[in-house]
């Protein structure tokens, strides 16, 4: 039976000779439950063993998350340096201990994903891709009202926050809509990010579970009794992955197009399937 060298092996040359195939499916490419309740999670095709934190590394601004510290920003370029060489092996072992690195940018608003895009290789796009995938390498992003009235003004542009159970029978705040124009956009929060946790001035302990209601958002209005008083923060993780090819602007797909060649619309085909 071949082994794994001679498999990435064969797999790169079929894309070299332009009868290039996404990778099988089976491999799980994110956390994937059997559909009972209880059941063991499947093993991600890359095991990531940095743990996920709650500081927020990123000074954010639109779609430009750079990074807060300067021993986060060193070791963001050279996994940029790697990611432009194609070279997995090094992208794998940097992210494997810093999984936020996916998540965050330069100061143009350009990620890892970007700096992939430019080695012209669809293998290791696909596998840069299945990194992202794994929920450690998720986006951390806090978003805070000072007043009632600031909250208010989102639910009314269109951002809304739904309360459901999970799998596991849990209670589960995900996002279904960010308005235009609202504060949850500014900060990159997408349709699909779950809401974390919640901290107000009405809690001495930092960082409560949301409250359980439908509409979550109205739940933290300061006339009911979940109310976190204000202000509020709210801490949202989602996939770095969706939101930088689900916005508008320069993106992988846009510069995989753009240069037009055979291995580049490989590479356009190869990220429209995998999303």
């Amino acid at each position: 039976m071949p082994g794994a060298d001679q498999r990435s092996n064969s797999r790169s040359r079929a894309a070299a000779g332009g009868r290039y195939l996404p990778a099988a499916r089976s491999h799980s490419v994110g956390a994937r439950q059997s559909g009972k309740p209880g059941s063991a999670v499947a093993k991600t095709q890359y095991p990531i063993c940095g743990q996920v934190g709650y500081f927020q590394r990123a000074d954010v601004n639109g779609r430009v998350r750079k990074p807060k510290l300067d021993t986060d920003l060193a070791k963001l370029m050279d996994l940029f340096s790697y990611c432009r060489e194609g070279n997995f092996r090094e992208v794998r072992a940097m992210v494997v201990h810093y999984p936020y690195l996916l998540s965050l940018t330069d100061a143009h608003g350009f990620s890892a994903l970007h700096h992939s895009s430019m080695s012209g290789d669809a293998v290791f796009i696909s596998q840069v891709l299945q990194l992202y995938r794994d929920p450690k390498t998720f986006s951390l992003k806090v978003l805070c009202y000072e007043t009632e009235e600031e909250l208010m003004a989102d639910i009314e542009l269109g951002f809304e926050v739904i309360g459901a159970a999970s799998g596991d029978q849990a209670m589960e705040a995900r996002v279904v809509s960010v308005g235009k124009g609202s504060k949850a956009e500014e900060i990159g929060v997408m349709p699909g990010d779950k809401l974390e946790a919640c901290s107000g001035n009405a809690f001495l302990s930092y960082r409560q579970p949301p409250p359980v209601a439908a509409d979550v958002l109205s739940a933290l209005r300061s006339d009911v009794s979940t109310s976190f008083g204000f202000p509020v923060t709210l801490d949202f993780r989602g996939s770095a992955a969706v939101e930088i090819l689900c916005k508008d602007g320069w993106t992988p797909t846009h510069g995989a197009a753009g240069r037009g060649g055979y291995g580049d619309k490989q590479i356009l085909l190869q990220l429209i399937s995998e999303q």
